[in-house]
C-alpha cells in the first residue's frame, strides 16, 4: 500500500526583476516565513536560490538564467515520511548528499520516473525521503536534538534554528502551502496527473484542466497558453489571522493577497 504522499516543497524561477522585488522585500522576510538566501552544494548539483520556510512545506525561487534555467520553469517535489517501496511508480533511485563544512552527509533519497514527467527544461517532479540518518549528521546541535528525520517539520525546524529564526517561529504568517496551480505541455500535461493518481491522489476534473488532490495538498494542471508554462498561482494556510485583506506587489507580474479568512494567495 502506497504510503501519504506529501507535498515536500516547489520551485519557481523568476524574470529578474520580479526575483529582486521578492529578494529585496522586507515584508516577506519579517512578516510572511522565516527567509534565507543560500547556495546548495550536492554531490550532483550546486545552485543559488531564495528560501521561505513553513512548517512542513517551504518553496524556493531561482533568477531567470541561474544554472541555465528559464523564466518559469518548475518544480514540484513531494514527500513521505515513513520508508516504503516505491519502485512500481518511481523506478530511478538516488541519494543525494549536501556539503556543509568539511563533511557531506547524506540528505534524501530523490525516487523518480524515467522520461519527460520527470525531467525537461520546463517542469520537474520527483518524491524526496529524507535520509534516516540526516538530522544526525547535519548540525546536529541545533534543535530539534534528535528528531525523526523522516518528517518534513523536523527537518523545517532545523533548517530555520540554523538561520536563527526558531524563536520567533510562530510570529510568521505562512504555514503551509495548500494548492498550486501548474500549466504544463506536451507530454507532462498527462502524464504528471497520471502519475499522482499512481501516487494515491483522487483526480477531478475533465479534459484540459484536472485537480489531483492528495493528503494536504490540492495541485491543479492547466494546459499552457501564450504566456508559458510553470507555476503560476500558490494558495498558503496561515499560522494567525490578519485583521483586514494585505496586498502585496512584487514588480509588476506578481501580487499576493493575504485574507482575513486564513489564507494567502500568490500569483505569478
Amino acid at each position: 500500500m502506497t504510503p501519504p504522499v506529501f507535498l515536500n516543497h516547489f520551485f519557481l524561477t523568476l524574470d529578474r526583476d520580479t526575483f529582486a522585488a521578492v529578494r529585496d522585500s522586507a515584508w516577506l522576510k519579517t512578516v510572511f516565513a522565516p527567509y534565507e538566501e543560500r547556495t546548495t552544494q550536492r554531490n550532483d548539483a550546486a545552485y543559488t536560490g531564495i528560501y521561505f520556510y513553513g512548517r512542513n512545506t517551504y518553496f524556493e525561487f531561482f533568477e531567470d538564467g541561474a544554472e541555465g534555467r528559464p523564466v518559469g520553469a518548475s518544480g514540484i517535489a513531494l514527500g513521505i515520511e515513513r520508508p516504503a517501496d516505491l519502485s512500481a511508480v518511481l523506478p530511478v533511485r538516488r541519494t543525494i548528499t549536501r556539503r556543509t563544512g568539511a563533511a557531506e552527509p547524506p540528505w534524501f533519497h530523490s525516487l523518480s520516473v524515467a522520461g519527460d514527467v520527470a525531467r525537461s527544461e520546463r517542469f520537474r517532479t520527483w518524491v524526496m525521503e529524507y535520509h534516516a540518518d540526516f538530522l544526525a549528521n547535519w548540525y546536529p546541535e541545533l534543535p530539534p536534538v534528535g528528531a525523526n528525520s523522516l518528517r518534513r517539520r523536523n527537518v523545517l525546524d532545523r533548517y530555520v534554528a540554523k538561520i536563527g529564526q526558531d524563536t520567533r517561529r510562530s510570529e510568521f504568517l505562512f504555514k503551509d502551502v495548500t494548492a498550486i496551480e501548474l500549466a504544463l505541455d506536451g507530454p507532462q500535461h498527462a502524464a504528471f496527473p497520471e502519475m499522482l493518481v499512481k501516487l494515491g491522489y483522487q483526480a477531478s476534473g475533465g479534459g484540459a484542466n484536472v485537480t489531483a488532490t492528495g493528503p494536504e495538498i490540492r495541485i491543479h494542471v492547466v494546459p499552457s497558453d501564450a504566456s508559458g508554462s510553470g507555476i503560476r498561482r500558490v494558495t498558503f494556510s496561515l499560522q494567525r489571522g490578519v485583521a483586514g485583506e494585505i496586498a502585496q506587489r512584487f514588480g509588476a507580474r506578481s501580487k499576493m493577497i493575504v485574507s482575513p479568512r486564513g489564507e494567502a494567495v500568490w500569483t505569478f
